[in-house]
């Protein structure tokens, strides 16, 4: 009897738990990157402004948006591969732009990162 009240306890703890911790990144704010869908030996990428409307049409506030490449990452020289280049932006929500599709550059591996440089 006194096992089975435990267990029951236990679990209840842990389902309080998780529940604190996923409200605890609600609007967790910071720099979040999507590929700007260009290609080796293509001229053709995505405008930096339609990528930050996927986030204003969310209701994502963003607070500075650029250009980046990709680092500690190699892209095997093949026309129609990627090529790194992806779009930056710092945003109030980073869990809500990951469920749209970006990527937190914070929750990337020590390995890999993003160099910001100019859209031109």
């Amino acid at each position: 009897m006194k096992s089975i009240t435990l267990v029951g306890l236990g679990l209840l703890l842990v389902a309080c738990q998780s529940n604190g911790n996923k409200s605890d990144k609600i609007g967790r704010s910071g720099d979040v990157y999507i590929v700007d869908g260009s290609k080796q030996c293509q001229n053709f990428s995505r405008n930096i402004k339609h990528s930050a409307q996927i986030l204003t049409d969310a209701n994502i506030a963003v607070t500075s948006a650029t250009c980046g490449s990709l680092t500690g990452v190699m892209f095997p020289a093949v026309c129609g591969g990627q090529n790194g280049k992806v779009h930056v932006f710092q945003v109030d929500d980073i869990d809500a732009a990951v469920l749209l599709g970006f990527t937190s550059i914070a929750d990337l591996p020590e390995s890999r990162g993003v160099t910001k440089r100019d859209c031109s």
